[in-house]
C-alpha cells in the first residue's frame, strides 16, 4: 500500500472523534499523492478533508474541498465515491441553510444510490433529504424521509447511523412539541454516544436535550446538560459549536434573571464568533447581549451592542434577526427618551419583515419544486403496483359497504312493516309510517344523486383505462387511477356516513369505553389534517390551555366527532384563512372549540344545522364532498358520550362550534 494510501485511511478511520488529527493525516496524504502521481489518493484526501471540517463547523472550506474531490471522483468513473462527495456538499450546504442547492446535490447522490442500489448511502440521502424538509418546516414530509432512513440503518445494523438519525428525529418532535417522544430518541442517542465515546455527536445531542429542557423552562437541568456538552467538546477543535453552547449557557442564566453571570457566558461566546469570523453567530450573540443589558437599565449599552449587530447584518447583506434587533432597539431608544429614532426603528423592523417574509416565501417554493422530483421519482417506480392495488381493494371494501347498507335498508321496512300492524295508538304510529318513509324516500334520493355520479364517474375512467392503457401516457394513466381513487373515497363515505346514522337510529352502535387523554386526540387529528390544510394555506393555531384532559368514553368515536369539526373548519374556509382551535377544562367538563373565517351560517342553515340529510348553503372551498350527515352524526355521538355540542350565535366572522364533554 502506498504512503498516501496508508495515511487517508488513517485519516477516515479518526475524522468523526479526532477531525484536527484527520486534517493533518489529510494534508501529508494530499502532499503524497501528488508526490506518487495518484489522483484517487488526492480525491480521497480531499473528501476527508471535507468531512473533517464539516465535522468542526469549517463550512466554507469543507465546501471547496468536497466539490474538488467530486470532480477527481467523476473524472476516475468512481461512481460510488461520487456518490460519497454529492452527500458531503450536500450536508455542508445543509449547515449553512442553503435548502435549494443542498437539495440540488441530494438529489444526484440519490439517483446515482438508487442505480448502485447502494443502502448505506441512501441511509444518509434519506436522513438527509428529510433534514431538509424539517428546515423549512415540512415536519410531515421530515418524518418520511427521516423514518426510511432509519429502517434502512436497522437493516443495516448501523447503530451509528441509527444514532444520527434519531438525535434528528428527536429534533422534530422537539419542533413538533412533543417533548415526550422526543426525550425517547434522544436518550436512546446519548446513551449510544457515550458508549462509543464519541464526545461530538454527544454534546451535539446533549445540546439538542437541553433546548426541550429550556422549552419546558426547566432550566437547572439545562445548564447541567449544556456544562456535560461544553465539557465533552473542549480540545475538539469545533470552535463554532462550543460557543454556541456557551452562548445557549449565558441565555438560559439570562431567564434565570442572574444577569451577571450571563453576561459573563455571553461575552466569551462573543469573542469566539469573532475570532472564527462567524458573523451571524455574532449578530446573535449581540443581540442577546443587548437584552441582558436591557433588563439591568442600561439602555446606552444595549442600544450600541444593538447598532453594532446592525452594522454587521448591512457589511454582511444579511437581515438575518434584524426584525427583532430592531424592535429590542425601538424599545431601548423609547427608554432613553429617544422617541423619534424609537420610531424609525419600528419602521425599518416592519420594513425588513416584509422583506423577509418575501425571501422565505421564494425560498420555499424554490425548495418544494425540486422536493416534487422525489416524488414524482418515487412515483414512477411505485405507481402502477402500488395504485391499483390500492384501488381493487378500495372497490372491494365498497362491494362490502353496499351489502350492508342493503341490510340496514331491509331493517327499516321490516320496522315500517311491524309498526303498520299495530293496533295500538294507531294514529301515533301511522304518523311514525309517514316519517320514517319520508326519511327513506330523501335517503334513497340522496344516495341515489350521490352515487349514481360517482359510479359513473368510476365506470368511465375505468373504462379509459381498459380501453386505452396501452396508448395512454404514465401520467394520463396516473391522473384517471387518481380520480377513480378520489371517487372510490367519496363513495366509502357516503355508505359510512350511512351506516353510522343507522346504527345511532337502531341502537346497534356500542361505544367501547377507555380513559385517554383528549389532548392527544386533538394533536393526532391537527397533524391528520395538517397536510390539507397546507394545500389550502391555511393556519391551524391550537391554543392548548390544559395539557391533560382526561375522558371515560369511546376513544375511536372522539376521534371521530374531532375530526368532523375540524375537517369541517378547513373544508368550508377559504384559501388563505386560520382555524382556531383551542381546550380548556373547569372541575367536571372539558370544553374543546374550533373557530373558522369561513362563510359561516344563514338564520336558515341554523334551524337545519344538525338536522339529517341536510346540505347547507356554505360550500367546500376547495372542491371537497359533503354528505350533509356529518353534523348530524357528530352531535348523537357526543350526546351517547353525555356531551353537548352547540354554535356559538355571538360569532360572526365564521363558524364556532363548543363542544362539552364530562371528565373522567
Amino acid at each position: 500500500m502506498e504512503r498516501a494510501n496508508q495515511l487517508n485511511t488513517q485519516a477516515g478511520t479518526i475524522v468523526l472523534q479526532k477531525p484536527l488529527e484527520a486534517i493533518t493525516l489529510a494534508f501529508s496524504a494530499r502532499k503524497y499523492a501528488e508526490i506518487e502521481g495518484s489522483t484517487i489518493d488526492k480525491a480521497d484526501s480531499y473528501y476527508v478533508l471535507s468531512i473533517a471540517n464539516l465535522s468542526i463547523s469549517r463550512y466554507e472550506e469543507g465546501l471547496g474541498y468536497a466539490k474538488n474531490s467530486l470532480q477527481l471522483f467523476r473524472e476516475l468513473n468512481k461512481v460510488d465515491k461520487e456518490i460519497l462527495a454529492l452527500i458531503s456538499i450536500a450536508q455542508l450546504y445543509l449547515r449553512m441553510s442553503d435548502f435549494s442547492l443542498s437539495l440540488d446535490y441530494s438529489l444526484q447522490a440519490l439517483s446515482l444510490a438508487e442505480d448502485q442500489k447502494n443502502q448505506s448511502a441512501l441511509a444518509v440521502i434519506t436522513q438527509t433529504i428529510g433534514n431538509i424538509y424539517s428546515g423549512i418546516s415540512q415536519y410531515d414530509i421530515s418524518l418520511k424521509y427521516l423514518l426510511r432512513s432509519q429502517a434502512i440503518y436497522q437493516e443495516l445494523q448501523d447503530e451509528n447511523g441509527l444514532a444520527t438519525t434519531n438525535r434528528f428525529l428527536g429534533s422534530l418532535y422537539t419542533n413538533l412539541g412533543h417533548f415526550d417522544i422526543a426525550t425517547n430518541y434522544l436518550l436512546g442517542s446519548i446513551d449510544f454516544y457515550r458508549s462509543a465515546q464519541n464526545q461530538h455527536e454527544l454534546a451535539t445531542t446533549l445540546k439538542n436535550f437541553a433546548a426541550i429542557q429550556i422549552k419546558k423552562r426547566q432550566f437547572h437541568l439545562a445548564l447541567e446538560l449544556l456544562a456535560e456538552a461544553i465539557e465533552n467538546i473542549k480540545g475538539f477543535g469545533d470552535k463554532h459549536l462550543f460557543a454556541s453552547l456557551i452562548s445557549e449557557t449565558g441565555i438560559v442564566y439570562s431567564e434565570l434573571r442572574d444577569l451577571t453571570t450571563a453576561l459573563s457566558y455571553l461575552n466569551i461566546a462573543l469573542a469566539i464568533f469573532r475570532e472564527s469570523g462567524s458573523k451571524e453567530r455574532e449578530v446573535a450573540t449581540l443581540f442577546e447581549l443587548g437584552k441582558v443589558h436591557n433588563a439591568l437599565n442600561e439602555y446606552e449599552i444595549a442600544i450600541e451592542l444593538f447598532t453594532q449587530a446592525l452594522t454587521i447584518l448591512k457589511e454582511i447583506g444579511s437581515n438575518s434577526h434584524e426584525v427583532s434587533i430592531c424592535l429590542e432597539c425601538s424599545k431601548s431608544l423609547k427608554k432613553v427618551q429617544s422617541y423619534q429614532a424609537s420610531i424609525e426603528m419600528l419602521e425599518r423592523a416592519f420594513a425588513v419583515k416584509e422583506i423577509v417574509l418575501s425571501q422565505e416565501k421564494e425560498r420555499i417554493i424554490s425548495v418544494m419544486e425540486q422536493l416534487l422530483q422525489i416524488e414524482k421519482f418515487e412515483q414512477e417506480k411505485e405507481f402502477l403496483t402500488k395504485e391499483n392495488k390500492e384501488l381493487a381493494d378500495a372497490l372491494e371494501e365498497v362491494k362490502e359497504k353496499n351489502e350492508s347498507l342493503l341490510a340496514a335498508y331491509e331493517e327499516i321496512e321490516i320496522q315500517q312493516h311491524l309498526a303498520s300492524k299495530t293496533n295500538v295508538e294507531l294514529e301515533s304510529a301511522n304518523q311514525k309510517l309517514l316519517n320514517l318513509n319520508e326519511e327513506k324516500n330523501e335517503l334513497l334520493g340522496i344516495v341515489a344523486h350521490d352515487l349514481k355520479n360517482i359510479a359513473g364517474s368510476i365506470s368511465i375512467n375505468s373504462s379509459n383505462i381498459l380501453n386505452y392503457f396501452t396508448a395512454m401516457s404514465s401520467d394520463k394513466i396516473l391522473r384517471t387511477t387518481q380520480v377513480i381513487k378520489k371517487s372510490s373515497d367519496h363513495m366509502l363515505e357516503v355508505i359510512i356516513n350511512l351506516l353510522d346514522q343507522n346504527a345511532l337510529e337502531t341502537g346497534k352502535m356500542t361505544l367501547v369505553k377507555s380513559s385517554f387523554n383528549f389532548v392527544m386526540i386533538i394533536e393526532e387529528v391537527i397533524q391528520l389534517f395538517q397536510e390539507h390544510a397546507n394545500k389550502k394555506n391555511i393556519t391551524i393555531v391550537f391554543e392548548k390551555l390544559v395539557s391533560h384532559a382526561q375522558i371515560l368514553t369511546d376513544k375511536n368515536r372522539t376521534k371521530d366527532v374531532v375530526s368532523n369539526v375540524i375537517s369541517n373548519a378547513i373544508k368550508y374556509s377559504p384559501i388563505g384563512k386560520t382555524v382556531y382551535i383551542s381546550l380548556d377544562r373547569n372541575e367536571t367538563i372539558i370544553i374543546f372549540s374550533v373557530k373558522d373565517e369561513g362563510p359561516g351560517f344563514t338564520n336558515d342553515d341554523k334551524a337545519n344545522l344538525f338536522k339529517k340529510y341536510t346540505r347547507l348553503t356554505a360550500r367546500p372551498t376547495g372542491g371537497e364532498n359533503s354528505t350533509g350527515l356529518g353534523l348530524s352524526i357528530t352531535k348523537r355521538l357526543i350526546e351517547e358520550m353525555g356531551g353537548t355540542i352547540e354554535l356559538d350565535n355571538n360569532y360572526t366572522d365564521g363558524a364556532h362550534f363548543i363542544i362539552q364533554i364530562p371528565m373522567a
